[in-house]
């Protein structure tokens, strides 16, 4: 390799290290909490991932159609607490018999 061709490269490497430098130092930028609802492309700031990710109590998240999370409560033969615990005393409507009760901690 000639002296001007290392000299290139060694530059090649100096500009391309401070470039991503640079751009790493722009994932730090403090954000504005958007409002609500905003789809727009702006930075999120936690505060903005929280509410939009903030689930009424005793509700789960379930897929809908479109493959978007959506809340719901749980309906039929099983509840859930807000300490998470799921009670299921019938299937199908009927209740269990007495000696299939028993309490499952997972």
């Amino acid at each position: 390799m000639t002296p001007i061709r290392t000299i290139a490269y060694v530059l090649a490497i100096v500009v391309s290290a401070l470039t991503w430098s640079g751009q790493a130092k722009a994932q730090n930028d403090i954000c504005p909490t958007a409002a609500n609802g905003d789809n727009s492309v702006k930075c999120a700031s936690t505060a903005f991932v929280r509410n939009a990710l903030a689930l009424p109590s005793a509700q789960i998240y379930v897929g809908d159609l479109t493959g978007h999370a959506v809340a719901v409560t749980m309906s039929g033969d099983c509840s859930i607490a807000v300490s998470g615990a799921i009670t299921c005393a019938k299937t199908n409507g009927v209740a269990f018999a007495q000696e299939w009760q028993a309490a499952v901690k997972v």
